[in-house]
Parts: structure tokens; sequence; C-alpha cells
């Protein structure tokens, strides 16, 4: 997880950076947290009808939901994609990249 308050760099510096060491990653996963897209905002499932809330079913309220570890995760996360193809040695050359690049942004 990329720390700001440590970096004095954005996420977005920081994972440029990686990407100039050969780490091919991206900043955070998806823009949003799913429960705020319009799909759930609306509750327009099925059709534009939600078939458990029209029944009673639940009051659940996508509008009034919050997750602060979610909202974190996808303002200051980074996204490294990691498979059974890649050695160990890479994995490893990764982990040096994060160092080196860590280390030269981090705030003194």
């Amino acid at each position: 997880m990329f720390n700001p308050s440590r970096s004095s760099v954005s996420r977005a510096e920081f994972v440029k950076a990686l990407v100039a060491e050969g780490v091919p990653e991206s900043p955070g996963y998806i823009p949003i947290p799913i429960y705020r897209m319009p799909l759930f905002q609306n509750h327009a499932f099925f059709a534009g009808k939600w078939p458990i809330k029209d029944l009673g079913l639940t009051t659940m309220d996508y509008r009034k939901v919050t997750c602060e570890t979610t909202e974190m995760i996808l303002r200051d996360g980074i996204q490294f994609r990691i498979n059974e193809s890649m050695s160990e040695e890479f994995i490893r050359e990764v982990g040096q990249a994060v160092r080196k690049v860590s280390s030269h942004y981090a705030k003194s």
C-alpha cells in the first residue's frame, strides 16, 4: 500500500518511477467503490428493479454506504500483478525496485 504521508511524490508519480524501473504496475484498481456506481446508487438491478427491496426484504440503501477501508485501498493502493509464470528472480527484482523507489522518494 502506498503511504502518501511517507512519500514526497504522489501515487501516480511513484508508479511512474516503478514503471521506469521495469515494474509493470498501475495505480489503483477501479476509480470508485462499486457501491458508488450508478447501478448500485440507483438500485437499478434487473431492468431498473430490485426485487429484494421491492418485496420489503431489505432496507439497504447504497447511497448511504461508506467503507473507509475500501476508500483507502482504492485511493492509495498500487496494483501489483503476480502470476505463476513469473520467476522468483523477477519477483525479487520487483521487490528491489519497490525498495529503491521508496527510498528515493521517502520523506526525510
